[in-house]
Formats: C-alpha cells, sequence, structure tokens
C-alpha cells in the first residue's frame, strides 16, 4: 500500500530565537530580518517549491499583518504573568481556568462566525447600492460567566466561516480541549511512541465527544540536519550545538514553565516543579530522561535538540515515515536558521520524500481544511460549532 502524503509547515516566529536559541548569530542566518518582508517573501517562495501546506507563525498578543492567504487560528492558551498583568489581571490565572475561558472563548467565535451572518447576506449589488442584507446579519447576545457579547459580527464570512482551527497543548484539559475543538494538533512527542500514545489518545477523546477520529489532524514538531552522508550530518549538528545559547535556552524555557531559572539550582529536579505553565514540558523532559532523575540543567540542553533528526535524505526519510506509522499527519518544521534549514530540507529532503509518497507532488485546490481533510471549505456537521448555524435566524439584526 502507498503511504500517505505528509502535511509541512514551516514553524517561525517573528522574533530572532523562536525554538532553538542563539542560532541567529550564524553568519548565513537571517532571522534578525524578521521585521523586513523580503525574509518572508523569500522563504514563501522556497516553500512553495517544496510544496509546504503553511507557514506556521507562532501567536502572538495580537495579528500579522494582511498577506493574502489561508487563514488558520491556532488556539493557545496565556501562560505568561506578564501578558496576564498587560490584560488588567493580577496574574497567571491557574491553568485549567485558563483552559475554561478558552471553551467560552471559542463558544462565541463559532456563534460569530457560523451564525450571525446566514448564507446570501452578503449582496454587493451595485445597481441598488446594497452591500449586505441586514435581516440576514444577526446579533448572537452571548452572555456567559466570562464574556459577554451583542453583536453582531462585524464582517462577512470567509469561504471557511470558521477558519481551520489549530490547538497546542498537551496537559490534561490541554487534551480534552483539543478533542472537543481542534482539527489541526500540534504536538511537541520526544519520540513515536509518545506520539502513537498521545494521537490515539487525543483522537478517542474526540470520538466520546461525538466526532471522527479522522476530524483530527496531527502535527509533530521536528528539526532536521542534512548531510551528502552520515558523517557529515553528525558533523553539521555538532557545528550547530556551538552555536545555541544555554542561558537563551533557559530563559526561554522560563517564560513557558512559570519558574526564572536564573533563581534556580539548576540541579534541582524537574520533578519537584510546580507551575501553572506549560505541565507538558515537564512530563516529556522526564519522557527524554529516562536513565536518571532529569534536572533544570537538561531542560536547557534538551528543549535545544528535541526532536532533532541527523541523517542522509535517505535516513531522514525512513524516520519520517516511522512518525507517519504512528497516527502523525503532518509535521511542523523547526529552523535553527532561515533560510538555511528550509532550504536544505525542501532541495534534498522533500525530492526522496516525493518519491516514497511522502510528500506531495502538487497543490490541490480550495482552502488548506478542504486540502488537509479532502472535503468541503467549511467544519464538518460534527464539530460543535455546526450547532449554531442559522441558530439565530429571526434573532435581532
Amino acid at each position: 500500500m502507498p503511504e500517505r502524503p505528509l502535511h509541512f509547515a514551516a514553524f517561525v516566529m517573528n522574533t530572532t530565537g523562536h525554538i532553538i536559541q542563539g542560532t541567529w548569530r550564524r553568519p548565513t542566518a537571517r532571522q534578525a530580518d524578521f521585521n523586513h518582508l523580503d525574509l518572508w517573501v523569500d522563504l514563501a517562495r522556497t516553500l512553495e517549491r517544496g510544496t509546504f501546506d503553511a507557514i506556521f507563525f507562532a501567536d502572538v498578543v495580537g495579528l500579522y499583518a494582511p498577506y493574502r492567504g489561508d487563514e488558520r487560528k491556532c488556539v493557545v492558551t496565556n501562560y505568561l504573568p506578564n501578558a496576564s498583568r498587560n490584560f488588567g489581571l493580577d496574574g497567571l490565572t491557574k491553568h485549567d481556568e485558563r483552559y475554561a475561558w478558552a471553551d467560552e472563548y471559542v463558544d462565541v467565535t463559532y456563534k460569530l462566525w457560523e451564525g450571525s451572518w446566514e448564507d446570501g447576506a452578503l449582496v454587493q449589488d451595485r445597481e441598488t447600492g446594497v452591500h449586505a442584507d441586514h435581516d440576514k446579519i444577526h446579533r448572537i447576545d452571548h452572555e456567559g460567566p466570562r464574556y459577554r457579547v451583542e453583536g453582531p459580527h462585524l464582517v462577512s464570512p470567509s469561504p471557511q466561516r470558521t477558519p481551520l482551527l489549530f490547538q497546542a497543548g498537551a496537559s490534561e484539559a490541554g487534551r480534552t480541549f483539543a478533542a472537543k475543538n481542534a482539527e489541526a494538533v500540534f504536538i511537541a512527542a520526544p519520540n513515536v511512541d509518545a506520539a502513537a500514545r498521545d494521537t490515539a489518545d487525543i483522537r478517542a477523546r474526540a470520538v466520546a465527544h461525538g466526532r471522527s477520529p479522522g476530524d483530527l489532524k496531527f502535527f509533530q514538531g521536528l528539526h532536521f540536519v542534512v548531510g551528502s552522508t552520515e558523517e557529515e550530518a553528525r558533523r553539521k549538528s555538532a557545528e550547530l550545538d556551538d552555536w545555541i545559547d544555554y542561558d537563551g535556552q533557559l530563559s526561554h524555557m522560563s517564560g513557558a514553565v512559570g519558574i526564572d531559572f536564573g533563581h534556580e539550582d539548576l540541579d534541582r529536579p524537574v520533578g519537584e516543579l510546580k507551575t501553572e505553565g506549560v505541565q507538558s514540558i515537564v512530563g516529556w523532559i522526564k519522557d527524554l530522561v529516562t536513565d536518571r532523575e532529569p534536572t533544570l540543567r537538561d531542560v536547557a540542553h534538551y528543549t535545544a535538540r528535541n526532536g532533532r533528526i541527523t541523517g542522509t535524505p535517505e535516513q531522514i526519510a525512513d524516520r519520517l515515515a516511522q512518525w507517519r506509522a504512528a497516527g502523525v499527519d503532518g509535521i511542523n518544521v523547526v529552523n535553527a536558521e532561515i533560510p538555511g534549514s528550509y532550504e536544505e530540507f525542501v532541495d534534498h529532503v522533500i525530492p526522496v520524500l516525493r518519491e516514497r509518497g511522502l510528500a506531495q507532488r502538487e497543490y490541490a485546490p480550495g482552502t488548506l481544511r478542504r486540502r488537509l481533510f479532502g472535503r468541503g471549505d467549511r467544519l464538518p456537521d460534527t464539530h460543535p460549532a455546526a450547532r449554531y448555524r442559522n441558530a439565530f435566524v429571526g434573532a435581532q439584526s
């Protein structure tokens, strides 16, 4: 049986240091140009050569500039105390309570996206001068414990109505949230076995919520070091390690975990951490370090290398086939540098993957949702947002 192609996205952020800290200093790296549009245009051209499905910009408080592309939304709860204070809160909300906020938040957006505007509400009749039929645009009058939103939605629906919904978060609450709401789930499993376990668990939860296992796609975060020989790949991997800023890794993880590692004993066991931040990080550090009790020092070293696959294009293709067999549908490709990490992958690995049926050769038409699932542009009837279709017909405009 031929392999099913994997989907690929470039995992980036508008910053010099995203996942792997310090490598922006390399002479060939362009991350420091993140405020220059040319960087992203050049990257998009490279990714199109490799038939990547998307550029996955890590979320920020706000929106990136319009880019005339296909929209999708990644739902991630805040984990930064400073961000909470910038929104008028005293500090970081408890972990599970943040997901209660997220549940109500997406419910409000579903009402706006799916129910506020009827099909046919957008008229745009130049002869009559009617832009929209106000009788087909409705208030949602949402009143909940955290949000009160009258509506109506301020903009007309897109072809998808609800954007393709990504989710990132592997805690117990995060898995349940993904099972109910997500269409694509970003995971950072430490190994293939953990990926198989995680994907099976979340798919089973989705079924319990009335959805189909096929309603979810899983994207694993991986980073690749490519060589023409195994020896060259290992040499390049060692050279990459020389550029990593481990103080930067600790600072990055301090924000994610919610603990200032600068004031901690780095030989303290990870198991002693009590955090309201990203709880899954503690779990996968334990999965990675199995021969002893992992420490805070391990956090810096293993987060810089987690998900790294080093080898020839053929060896990398072998490893990706294993991830595919574990239930992974796509890869969020992490970079050590832009554009080099993606140029090497597109030029050397993608051709091998195409020969094996593990990468698409051309783009299918339609929205990202249609390309991922091979069906219509809109959410399936099994998604919880579908209950709001035509739910406000007759409500006040």
